[in-house]
């Protein structure tokens, strides 16, 4: 058996909505509980935050074009905050502890345009805290309107990056990966197809997960922003922004 390792967020529902194979000990869990298992190695395949890849990189092998990605708006990746983002350092923060990626992208993207470091803002609790990072079904679930701002990180991306964004992508351990690449390639593939093919049973799904508090047409254009297999090319660009400039 190969333990595997996705996303428990309604964002990995397509990779996982077909069959099985029998030989695949599926497991879910928040990001950063999955970057720390890979981290410990106690996985054979799994989704991880693209930005602490190289943690991990010795033990596990990326598998290209498969991830959770973006171009623009991402819908579930959301600073909340009572100040302009060019002011956020007057004040406190919250940053969930399921990020992996998100707290870093927002973190270069301050650093480089506005010249702060979110790391070193003081902490506060979700309740009482000037700024509001969250992710995944919280950050859409999350009532914002106590905040004057809300900043979408795909778009803010977007904007200064000029690529697509690599939220999370699949690795798998190097000593397995000669022996299981194209099998998890062809389940991911056949799950994505079936997506493709009948899409409203993962939308019933989403809305499941998230106990019917997600307008159906709020589902269907999350969906709609992600993208769940990028082009070779467009893959490379993105994971090797991260490796070469944002200085992770």
């Amino acid at each position: 058996m190969y333990k595997f390792s996705g996303v428990s967020f309604i964002n990995s529902l397509p990779f996982f909505c077909g069959s099985v194979p029998r030989d695949f000990d599926m497991f879910y869990a928040n990001p950063s509980e999955l970057n720390e298992l890979v981290r410990l190695g106690k996985t054979d395949v799994s989704m991880i935050s693209r930005w602490v890849y190289p943690q991990c990189e010795s033990q596990y092998a990326v598998l290209p074009r498969f991830c959770i990605g973006g171009d623009g708006e991402i819908m579930s990746i959301k600073l909340f905050s009572k100040f302009d983002i060019s002011k956020i350092n007057k004040g406190s923060i919250f940053i969930t502890s399921q990020t992996g990626t998100s707290s870093r992208a927002f973190r270069q993207i301050c650093l480089h345009k506005y010249g702060f470091d979110i790391m070193c803002l003081p902490k506060a609790s979700l309740d009482k805290a000037d700024s509001v990072i969250l992710i995944g079904d919280n950050a859409m679930l999350f009532d914002g309107s106590a905040y004057k701002y809300v900043y979408d990180l795909g778009e803010l991306w977007q904007d200064w990056a000029k690529c697509k964004m690599l939220y999370a992508v699949f690795v798998i351990r190097r000593s397995l990966y000669n022996d299981i690449a194209e099998k998890v390639e062809n389940f991911l593939d056949a799950s994505l197809k079936e997506f493709s093919e009948n899409p409203q049973k993962v939308y019933l799904k989403a809305q499941e997960m998230t106990s019917g508090k997600l307008d159906k047409e709020v589902i269907k254009r999350y969906y709609s922003r992600l993208i769940f297999k990028m082009s070779a090319s467009d893959f490379e660009n993105s994971f090797n922004f991260v490796k070469e400039y944002a200085n992770i």
